[in-house]
């Protein structure tokens, strides 16, 4: 059982939340917001964009809307295994090409070749870190060898 299971309501506002932020961020640069308030009452916190979006920068902030959709959108991953902190950790040391092909998933009716291509090796990047490989299937294939070979 899960905390989502646990507590569905919280886990949706959590959801709800982590999605205006992302939003929020995305658009930083075009709106006059320095903060983001979240919660009710006595029991809110001020998240300040400024100094999440100077940190993290254009690049990152642009990408993060397919960041959230790849890495699930609530606290299970959308991949067997892997989950917001695997997909976090291949998303913080992206390369710039990575996360430009990343920004423009969702930007058009079909995804770009670069598109296509780094949402790959970003997918490959969480199941073998630092790896050449950037194709699923070649990864799939390298999987299999080694399970065979193990067998």
């Amino acid at each position: 059982m899960t905390a989502s299971d646990e507590y569905p309501a919280a886990s949706s506002r959590f959801v709800l939340h982590l999605a205006k932020l992302v939003q929020l961020l995305q658009r930083y640069p075009e709106l006059e917001l320095e903060a983001f308030v979240t919660g009710v009452g006595q029991n809110h916190r001020i998240i300040k964009l400024g100094a999440i979006y100077s940190t993290r920068g254009d690049k990152k902030a642009a990408a993060l809307p397919s960041f959230h959709a790849i890495s699930g959108v609530d606290v299970r991953g959308s991949f067997s295994g892997k989950g917001k902190i695997s997909c976090l950790k291949v998303f913080t040391g992206a390369s710039k090409k990575t996360l430009t092909g990343l920004a423009a998933l969702g930007t058009s009716d079909q995804p770009s070749e670069l598109a296509q291509e780094t949402a790959e090796q970003f997918m490959c990047s969480m199941y073998l870190p630092n790896t050449k490989i950037s194709e699923v299937g070649n990864l799939r294939w390298l999987f299999f060898k080694q399970n065979q070979t193990l067998s």
